[in-house]
């Protein structure tokens, strides 16, 4: 059974203007009824959505490949063969964070980070060395553990956890190259740190607080004279509830991570008009107008997303063969090479956009990154700020 209209009426169904192709030139209608198979709708939404044809292969290859070529060939108004720049960065986007919450999850920091430490035992041959080498590095974060745990109460807070995560790491990385060589042992006999005596507190003149929640003990006293007294007291409610969310981040920092990372695509889809101002201020003698560098910034956040989409699943890919195999060495080598690909990509990409000279590309590259990264981290502390109050 085809559509209900299989054949184009000769007249606009909307206002009866005699029809000379698929649109009405009169009221703009579609002349194609949209009332059709569930199939031929689908197919419409996917190509609207996510370009679901061959321009999303000839933009995904040269916005990888060839640095700048698609930002100069939409600037020169060859726009038809490509994914619009803002459809483009917000699909790349969605399917990036995505990819993030699947692949890097917070629970599995102690498998990445085994297979990180696994390239500090690969080039041990003997067992005793790969021991000797799990203890030592073990007993220096226990060590460090053991300091941190005695100036807290909290058992070190997020470093804390931090400092455990890196020693679980190293005795799992260890454990496989052990494996490797045909030996298996327990985990290492590192002495459990010696009881910490809890010191008498100094006579400060201040309450004592011991046994109290972080909420409790702490009570704000901001007070900004330039804004009036409700905004004042909103603003010491949310820092006592952040500094009361700060035991249960101590807990369960997965949900700190889990909170900001609803708040990332926001942070850097607001960081966007900010880095073309940046090129707008460092190329102002260009003749570009602002909306040219917002395409810049559109296509450089954009390849950012692909690159970490091919990051994290080369990292995913290179955790399937074994460990140590030729297989995996291939495909280490290939993470390496993307990475250093990045950096060098948004260089090419600057010069080939500006057509400047390598001296004033590279200066300006250098310092639009600095200032970037400095306005990116701010906004990430204030996002991690942000998620603090909202847990």
């Amino acid at each position: 059974m085809g559509d209900i209209t299989p054949v184009l009426p000769s007249h606009c169904l909307n206002c009866d203007t005699e029809l000379q192709g698929q649109w009405c030139h009169h009221c703009g209608q579609k002349a194609r009824s949209e009332v059709r198979h569930f199939g031929s709708v689908f197919t419409d939404i996917l190509d609207t959505v996510f370009e679901y044809d061959n321009r999303i292969w000839r933009t995904l290859v040269p916005l990888y490949f060839k640095p700048g070529r698609l930002t100069r060939d939409y600037m020169a108004g060859k726009r038809a063969r490509y994914v619009l720049p803002f459809r483009l960065f917000f699909v790349l986007s969605i399917v990036s964070f995505l990819a993030l919450q699947l692949l890097a999850l917070p629970d599995e920091v102690t498998e990445l980070s085994a297979r990180a430490n696994y390239e500090i035992f690969a080039e041990l041959e003997t067992a005793d060395a790969v021991i000797a080498e799990r203890d030592r590095l073990i007993s220096e974060i226990q060590q460090s553990l053991t300091e941190l745990e005695a100036g807290s109460v909290d058992g070190g807070g997020l470093a804390g956890n931090t400092l455990r995560s890196a020693r679980d790491g190293i005795e799992t990385a260890a454990r496989s190259r052990l494996e490797e060589l045909g030996v298996t042992t327990e985990p290492p006999a590192i002495p459990p740190p010696e009881p910490v005596t809890p010191q008498e507190p100094a006579e400060t003149g201040l309450p004592d607080t011991t046994g109290e929640s972080a909420e409790d003990s702490f009570r704000s006293e901001l007070q900004i004279d330039w804004l009036p007294q409700s905004a004042n007291q909103w603003l010491n409610a949310m820092v006592e509830r952040g500094v009361g969310n700060l035991e249960q981040v101590n807990q369960d920092p997965g949900r700190l991570i889990d909170a900001m990372f609803s708040l990332l695509p926001i942070v850097l889809f607001c960081m966007l008009p900010i880095f073309a101002l940046l090129l707008k201020l460092f190329y102002v003698f260009s003749g570009r107008m602002y909306m040219e560098h917002f395409v810049v910034a559109l296509h450089s956040h954009s390849f950012l997303f692909m690159a970490l989409l091919i990051g994290l699943l080369l990292n995913w890919v290179s955790g399937l063969p074994p460990a140590g195999s030729f297989l995996e060495g291939v495909l280490s080598t290939i993470g390496r090479v993307a990475t250093v690909w990045a950096p060098l990509y948004l260089l090419l990409m600057q010069r080939t956009v500006y057509g400047q000279g390598w001296a004033m590309t590279v200066a300006k590259y250098l310092v639009i990154g600095v200032l970037y990264f400095m306005l990116l981290a701010m906004a990430l502390l204030t996002a991690a700020l942000l998620s603090l109050v909202s847990l």
